[in-house]
């Protein structure tokens, strides 16, 4: 199928040794801005009277929640980009909740494309079976909407798909198997993500046997390892966080080849600028 693409965006250029964005008119900048300019954030407790008094009282509709077609969150947006320019900045970060035709005009923002809550800090985190295919078909589903709406648009800077994604292992304190590991481990021997973590460990342990002994299982061959639903009492923890991390090193890798396969296709000359990352324990 043909599809007409604009030019590059934004695109990167080394000069120097130092690598610069470059936008729509070949200019190079660094982006510079604000994270979490969100119109939910205009309607707490302690600003609600003052946001409505100031924007409007169409600001907000009768659920109490921000709305989208409203002059007064456009009246807001306007003094959010007042503001950024008296502050030199230029870019709106990845927790910007802005309808999208109010983005852009001026100001470089990144395309927050989620395709499902993998964060840990949500209450409804769900964790995928990564390997399968229904996974690569719902990011599809998903993202493909999502490239269309900005491939034109020279303001977005590139894509981000989440906040804070799982790929190590929690504190010490932490189960030493992690979560996401543990659904997948624990779900039918036929399952994609069940298959890929007894592959991985095969690699890492010399047989069935001394892997049920990490984990403190009964099985006694692959076959019973493939059948055990249950991965939750490790008996010798370092090892068992040793393979969760190498078990998250490849679903991270997963992730990003499905969702970079989506965005190449659909928006081939987008930045994919990853996810902002939690490096602290």
């Amino acid at each position: 199928m043909s599809r007409s693409y604009a030019a590059p965006a934004v695109s990167l250029r080394e000069v120097n040794g130092a690598w610069w964005f470059v936008d729509a008119g070949a200019q190079l900048f660094v982006s510079l801005g604000l994270n979490h300019v969100e119109a939910p954030l205009m309607l707490g407790p302690h600003n609600r009277r003052r946001t409505l008094k100031r924007y409007g009282a169409d600001f907000v509709l009768p659920d109490g929640t921000p709305n989208a077609e409203s002059e007064g969150l456009r009246r807001w947006l306007k003094r959010v980009r007042v503001d950024m320019g008296v502050w030199g900045f230029n870019t709106l970060g990845y927790h910007t909740m802005v309808p999208q035709q109010l983005l852009g005009n001026g100001l470089h923002y990144v395309r927050r494309a989620c395709t499902c809550g993998i964060e840990p800090y949500r209450r409804d985190v769900a964790y995928p079976d990564i390997f399968s295919d229904a996974f690569a078909s719902d990011v599809e589903r998903r993202l493909t909407p999502v490239c269309a709406e900005v491939r034109e648009d020279p303001f977005c800077l590139g894509y981000a798909f989440a906040d804070c994604p799982p790929w190590r292992v929690p504190a010490a304190n932490a189960p030493a198997t992690h979560p996401w590991i543990a659904h997948l481990a624990s779900a039918p021997a036929s399952t994609a993500g069940k298959q890929a973590w007894l592959q991985l460990l095969r690699e890492r342990h010399e047989s069935a046997e001394a892997v049920a002994k990490t984990y403190g299982l009964q099985a006694a061959d692959w076959d019973g390892l493939a059948a055990t639903d249950d991965w939750s009492a490790a008996t010798d923890p370092k090892t068992a966080r040793a393979d969760s991390e190498a078990m998250l090193a490849q679903l991270a890798e997963r992730w990003y080849h499905v969702h970079c396969e989506v965005v190449r296709r659909e928006d081939p000359f987008r930045l994919v600028l990853g996810d902002k990352l939690v490096c602290g324990p």
